[in-house]
């Protein structure tokens, strides 16, 4: 026997009800967070970037052969210097992509992301998209961070430094806003977190206070290490 309209309409709306109950239990809203203090800096950093040689930091992965090199693309893995001699300190990589995308000029498309792994901001990351010309120079946008630059937003205003058939050398300067101390608030706990030097960090009991235990990430010598505080309510004895 065929159904009647009425009972499929029913069953249609059966149907949606218990998937909208899914999707609820699935993702629960259960957790407001506050950003903290809010940080804006301006800082200078150097692109090196090697084209000949062992030391090659670019690679072209597309070539498609037409003009202006349209629909190339080309991958990177350059160093991140604190000036613009090979013999200043070693910060970090840059690491991205260049995507050809013009048909009328050289123009280039670079998501890249500045990786720090010594210095002031070791452990962080700031993330970056923009259009490069034929000058050399561009402005391009801060999308993102981790580690000390969380929720991090701004500028990447770029300057080219020296270039040959060798070596590029690429002034960035970074205009920043980034916030510290985020505080998550959930269900009666509150998390504070802080940059991460260990993405599975051994916790260790540091003692209670008042109703509240907290506990610290270290390192696996036992020493306190940049890590994730964690504040959680206990009941008192």
């Amino acid at each position: 026997m065929a159904s009647s309209p009425h009972s499929s309409s029913h069953l249609y709306f059966l149907l949606v009800f218990f998937l909208l109950q899914a999707a609820a239990t699935a993702f629960p809203v259960a957790s407001e967070f506050e950003l903290g203090i809010q940080k804006r800096i301006h800082f200078r950093v150097y692109f090196h970037e090697t084209f000949i040689g062992p030391d090659n930091t670019t690679v072209t992965v597309v070539n498609m052969s037409l003009p202006y090199t349209f629909g190339d693309i080309e991958i990177f893995d350059t160093v991140l210097r604190a000036g613009p001699d090979e013999s200043s300190t070693y910060l970090g990589r840059v690491q991205g992509a260049g995507f050809r995308v013009s048909k009328q000029e050289e123009v280039l498309l670079l998501p890249l992301v500045l990786v720090f792994t010594a210095g002031e901001f070791v452990n962080s990351t700031l993330t970056a998209i923009g259009r490069l010309d034929a000058s050399g120079n561009s402005e391009r946008a801060i999308v993102g961070g981790t580690g000390v630059f969380q929720y991090a937003w701004g500028k990447l205003v770029t300057e080219t430094v020296s270039y040959s058939v060798v070596k590029l050398v690429v002034a960035y300067d970074v205009y920043v806003v980034y916030y510290n101390d985020l505080r998550l608030e959930e269900q009666g706990e509150a998390h504070n977190f802080h940059r991460d030097g260990n993405s599975r960090p051994r916790v260790v009991e540091l003692g209670a206070v008042g109703k509240k235990t907290r506990r610290e990430a270290v390192s696996p010598s036992g020493r306190p290490r940049w890590g994730t505080t964690v504040v959680r309510t206990t009941k008192s004895n």
